[in-house]
């Protein structure tokens, strides 16, 4: 039992020491190729007799008429940022407990928004819990159910976690520690069930 719980802490250790590594890649989306038609980009040849001088009056007016037409034009509606907007816009009824008119924020509005990053909250506190249970380890070592327990909301942290980008992918770096943490869940999960067993066999 105490070489399994020196294991235990040994991959706890190289767990947290994952987050170290490359854990996301930023903008990944694959910009399209342009194709250019062959015949695109071909020799031109132009005839000097073709040649006509452009009148710079006229090239003033089409400057003018250009913006005229780009004052005319109706900017585009701004999209709300944040969730808690969208729905106060969309269900009128619940700007007075969500965003009022004036664009005051409720407490319940901040709490909704705030769920939109968990994404990108999940990876700190998923460091944050393997970090507290492996201190739990040394300060509380029969505390293996809250241990079990804070590895388990660490995996779940570390699979919905995000960074702020619209283009993203995992690297190796996160899968590891993916990998890691699932051993050491069960590494823990085999001690807590040799210690049930145990205090079965003392309780009988």
């Amino acid at each position: 039992m105490k070489k399994l719980k020196d294991y235990s802490k040994g991959i706890h250790v190289i767990a947290m020491c994952c987050f170290l590594l490359p854990f996301f890649q930023l903008g990944c989306q694959k910009e399209k190729p342009v194709e250019v038609a062959e015949n695109d980009v071909s020799a031109v040849i132009i005839d000097s007799s073709d040649l006509k001088i452009v009148d710079s009056s006229a090239i003033v007016k089409d400057k003018n008429i250009k913006q005229v037409v780009v004052k005319d034009a109706v900017e585009p509606e701004k999209k709300s940022e944040f969730i808690s907007q969208q729905l106060s816009e969309k269900y009128t009824f619940l700007q007075p407990i969500l965003v009022s008119d004036k664009d005051q924020f409720s407490g319940m509005a901040v709490v909704i928004d705030a769920l939109s990053y968990i994404s990108f909250f999940a990876t700190f506190l998923s460091f944050l819990f393997l970090f507290f249970a492996f201190l739990l380890k040394f300060i509380e070592p029969k505390a293996t159910r809250t241990i079990v327990l804070m590895d388990i909301i660490a995996f779940i942290c570390l699979n919905i976690s995000a960074p702020i980008d619209f283009f993203w992918e995992r690297m190796w770096g996160c899968w590891t520690a993916i990998i890691v943490v699932i051993v050491l869940m069960i590494v823990d999960l085999y001690i807590l069930k040799l210690i049930w067993k145990n205090e079965s066999v003392t309780n009988s």
